[in-house]
């Protein structure tokens, strides 16, 4: 489902209401893991905002609110970024390491399970993430843009996100090792490199 807001003559904030409307109709939660989740420290989500302009202060509070969602055991999440997602240097070397370390703390929580795809894996990654989706069961994708975001219910089009997104797992590494990678850009970042 597509919403367009002049064709709809509607504001932002009434697409948005629109959105949580369908989320709810699909049995889905509020909040979007992945981007509303965020995993950042809240130097990185305001210069994630740095695009936007107005008083930001209300908006970074809600996204780090909505992190305790992350704390609820009654759900789980399998998040797989990409080495260069990561590494990108969106803040200073120093907010970038606590950046870094946050991703390591959030990987602890027992239903989170954080993956990364390094860049040194060994061998050829022939499928290319070139957005940012996050899967919700068999019923929904949300797949974000810079300017917005696109909601499929197709059963295909879920399924093939689903098929990506599984492959992208088994490029990833978890668990300890994951977080021995991040560690040791964090490191790089804050100049103590092993």
């Amino acid at each position: 489902m597509t919403f367009e807001p002049e064709s709809l003559g509607r504001s932002r904030s009434d697409l948005a209401e629109a959105l949580r409307n369908e989320r709810k109709r699909a049995g889905l939660a509020q909040t979007r893991p992945a981007q509303r989740c965020n995993m950042s420290t809240p130097d990185y989500v305001r210069a994630s905002l740095a695009r936007n302009s107005g008083d930001l202060s209300k908006t970074v509070a809600k996204k780090l609110e909505r992190q305790h969602v992350l704390l609820d055991s009654s759900k789980s999440f399998t998040f797989v970024l990409t080495e260069q997602a990561v590494r990108w240097p969106l803040v200073s070397p120093l907010a970038m390491a606590m950046q870094l370390d946050r991703l390591v703390s959030v990987s602890r929580i027992p239903q989170v399970r954080l993956g990364v795809i390094p860049l040194g894996m060994g061998g050829p990654v022939v499928d290319t993430p070139l957005s940012v989706f996050t899967v919700y069961d068999r019923r929904l994708v949300q797949i974000e843009t810079n300017t917005g975001a696109l909601i499929l219910r197709d059963h295909r089009d879920v399924n093939a996100y689903r098929d990506d997104f599984e492959r992208y797992e088994t490029y990833a590494v978890f668990g300890s090792e994951c977080r021995e990678l991040l560690s040791d850009w964090a490191l790089g970042f804050s100049g103590l490199g092993r």
